[in-house]
């Protein structure tokens, strides 16, 4: 996988309510969370997240177009940036790079070696990040 391949060390999961039951607060430090999931969507997920760890950096992928602004933060969810779907690989990079305040992805994977930033990834079967 290609956050894998950039140094990220990754727990990932299709089932939100999962995910949540194995949440571990001041762990991870960004969540790479789907709007759109079975039984609970990334927004609720990501509220039910915040009540654990207030402080919960995420990135929201939507193809919603109409009920979020590319980058916008939601109201009362600081830690929170909205993309929208599709983005590439390296767009994903980048945004997931820039909320970690990490050097660019562009910098090569050689100046990101000890780098492992613990990220959770919840994403529907059918919104897996692809490799590259």
């Amino acid at each position: 996988m290609i956050l894998e391949n950039r140094g990220y060390s990754l727990d990932t999961f299709s089932d939100p309510a999962a995910a949540l039951l194995k949440f571990k607060p001041n762990y991870y430090d960004l969540l790479l969370l789907d709007y759109r999931m079975p039984k609970l969507n990334g927004l609720e997920l990501y509220t039910q997240i915040t009540e654990i760890d207030p402080t919960a950096k995420a990135l929201l992928l939507t193809a919603n177009h109409e009920q979020f602004t590319e980058g916008k933060q939601l109201e009362g969810k600081d830690y929170l940036r909205v993309i929208t779907k599709p983005i590439s690989n390296e767009k994903l990079l980048a945004e997931i790079d820039s909320t970690l305040n990490r050097p660019t992805s562009l910098v090569s994977l050689e100046n990101h070696v000890g780098n492992h930033e613990n990220l959770l990834l919840i994403l529907p079967e059918s919104g897996k990040v692809k490799s590259s």
